[in-house]
């Protein structure tokens, strides 16, 4: 298997991030940043680690386009460091803050590279790509996450032209449960008129314990079929089967319910973990109608 590429500051923090990459069992080759203007075509993966100010946004991002076929995972952190904002922009296919790391960073490597074990580093899927993000509670985060998503779909030959905008909603309401249900515990009640009352207790959660260090963690996998879609928070979780059916006309005008409702009628297929803090989305690929005769 071709060898990750580790772009990293010699004296960061987490300089062992290219132990970490080796003990998974893939090669590796370590470079700072001002090395990174070499021709990396023969790297599997580029995993930019704790880096200084020599890695702004943009650059990230003309890294990307030049190299748009090597999958590109970043570990973000305080300032200077990336931001998970320039981070998704570039359109990275990995991110993850760099306090994850010991957790997060090789089953992310494994999932991208598509290994099935870190036994078995060169185990891959053909014609599979894979978006693995974990993020903390910032909501303006999840329109790019989405952003990400259309840009692999757009070219889907749908035959109904409001189908991207429907798995764009779904997505959308999957990401803002696991925010705002899941990690921020809110009650859809509080929504309810003109909703300050939402607005002011989800900036005060965002900032204290416990729901301060939840994340949310997003995985997507594209294929020939279709694209599976699997977000996780870290919320108590709950019970789907006792939320009211927003149909009724009882609840008409309650928040509650309603994203489940606009997931399981705009996705293929919807489940939950038995715990209710993950859920699965599956959208399958419309068949060309060229091929389809």
């Amino acid at each position: 298997m071709r060898p990750v590429l580790v772009v990293e500051e010699a004296a960061a923090d987490i300089a062992d991030v290219p132990l970490h990459v080796r003990r998974a069992g893939y090669q590796c080759l370590s470079l700072t940043p001002a090395a990174m203007d070499l021709d990396v075509q023969a790297c599997s993966l580029i995993l930019i680690g704790a880096v200084g100010a020599e890695v702004s946004g943009e650059r990230l991002l003309a890294w990307r386009q030049r190299y748009q076929s090597v999958p590109c995972v970043v570990l973000t952190g305080e300032s200077p460091w990336i931001c998970s904002e320039s981070a998704l922009r570039a359109g990275v296919s990995g991110l993850l803050p760099w306090t994850d790391l010991e957790s997060d960073l090789i089953p992310t490597l494994q999932s991208i590279l598509g290994a099935s074990a870190a036994a078995s580093p060169d185990a891959a899927v053909s014609n599979r790509e894979v978006l693995s993000y974990t993020i903390d509670n910032n909501p303006d985060l999840l329109p790019l996450i989405v952003s990400s998503v259309r840009q692999r779909i757009v070219s889907w030959p749908f035959q109904d032209s409001i189908e991207l905008e429907r798995v764009t909603v779904a997505l959308s309401e999957a990401l803002d449960n696991a925010l705002y249900h899941g990690n921020l515990d809110l009650c859809s009640d509080l929504r309810q008129g003109s909703g300050q009352s939402w607005r002011e207790e989800s900036r005060a959660r965002r900032g204290a314990l416990p729901y301060r260090d939840r994340r949310i963690r997003f995985q997507a996998a594209f294929d020939s079929q279709g694209a599976e879609f699997v977000i996780r928070d870290e919320g108590i979780g709950f019970d789907p089967a006792l939320l009211s059916d927003c149909t009724q006309m009882q609840n008409l005008e309650r928040c509650s319910g309603r994203g489940l409702f606009l997931m399981k009628m705009y996705m293929d297929e919807m489940r939950f973990n038995a715990t209710g803090n993950e859920i699965t989305l599956q959208k399958q690929r419309p068949v060309e109608l060229s091929t389809a005769r």
